[in-house]
């Protein structure tokens, strides 16, 4: 009788090289003795090229069918097609030298995978818009990996983390950097901690494949911001910034010793579309006057009530402004 695919032997052609501290302890964190064992998830970002996604996809499938035997799961990426290609071609080509077999039903968008006796399911999803929510809904999940989670729309990955249901589950975030305030560095990177979850940042030299002519000729490629994202891995400001000239460094300041003379009020007043008020501090005389933005009020009646939106009326804006966002 004709064996199944995922129960056939095969030979692996991939080799390991050596890998770097980072990227072993990426792969050994949810190990028993580890301590970060009881952590409920990991996030690898950084630079470009520097072997995030390797160490993510196979520590993410060893967990899984190490820990799990007839459990689902979800792998994630901006698309199925850039999913395919960035990790589920490069993981099939490891799985037997992991002693894995493995089983692609293209048209189901789909894996079962095997390791010894336990066989689990994975199941890909392409988070592109914020329709993408209702691809993942209702599915039970033991772990989810989100590739370039920060190309993802936030509904997404809230819908998707909240299918982790069963016990002993955890959640694996991997991307590149995008600007400081993107909604992931300040969700989840920024509250790593809070929300019980090992934080690795990777940079080129975590990745031991690359050689030094290969690391120098990267360093040559980019200049100024992209040289911060791709070379440095830091969440720096890019496209689209209108106050190009920013700095964090520079134009952001301690005003516990700031004595103001006289107190401002911006505003950018809309109805649906968002309304801030800015509370500004300023002292000083011609080209010497300093501002400080010290307090901030925002509502948004589209975010607040979806496409039909509640705004507020003047009152209602008064009675909200004394408080911090």
């Amino acid at each position: 009788m004709k064996q199944p695919n995922h129960q056939k032997k095969r030979k692996s052609t991939f080799r390991f090289r050596t890998f770097s501290p980072k990227q072993m302890k990426v792969m050994t964190w949810w190990r028993d003795g580890s301590p970060f064992a009881d952590y409920d998830g990991i996030i690898a970002d950084g630079a470009i090229r520097s072997g995030k996604t390797l160490s993510m996809s196979i520590s993410f499938v060893m967990w899984a069918c190490e820990r799990f035997n007839g459990a689902s799961f979800a792998i994630c990426g901006k698309t199925v097609t850039s999913l395919r290609r960035n990790v589920i071609t490069p993981l099939m080509g490891m799985l037997p030298a992991l002693s894995c077999q493995f089983e692609e039903k293209h048209s189901e968008s789909m894996m079962t995978i095997r390791l010894g006796q336990h066989v689990n399911d994975f199941y890909l999803f392409g988070g592109k818009d914020e329709g993408s929510q209702a691809l993942i809904q209702g599915i039970t999940l033991a772990g989810v990996f989100f590739d370039e989670v920060a190309l993802m729309p936030e509904s997404f990955v809230n819908q998707a983390t909240a299918r982790c249901s069963v016990e002993g589950a955890k959640w694996w975030f991997n991307c590149n950097p995008e600007g400081p305030f993107h909604w992931f560095k300040r969700q989840w990177i920024d509250r790593a901690d809070e929300r019980r979850l090992l934080y690795l940042h990777f940079v080129m030299t975590d990745n031991k494949t690359l050689s030094e002519r290969t690391l120098e000729k990267y360093r040559n490629m980019y200049t100024g911001v992209f040289a911060q994202r791709f070379i440095e891995g830091k969440w720096a400001f890019a496209d689209g910034v209108i106050y190009s000239m920013f700095s964090q460094e520079e134009h952001v300041a301690d005003t516990a010793d700031f004595v103001p003379e006289r107190e401002l009020i911006a505003v950018d007043y809309g109805t649906f579309n968002p309304c801030v008020f800015l509370h500004i501090l300023a002292a000083g005389k011609g080209d010497g006057i300093a501002h400080f933005i010290d307090r901030e009020y925002y509502h948004s009646g589209r975010d607040t009530a979806g496409s039909v939106g509640i705004p507020k009326d003047d009152g209602q804006r008064a009675e909200g402004y004394p408080h911090h966002r």
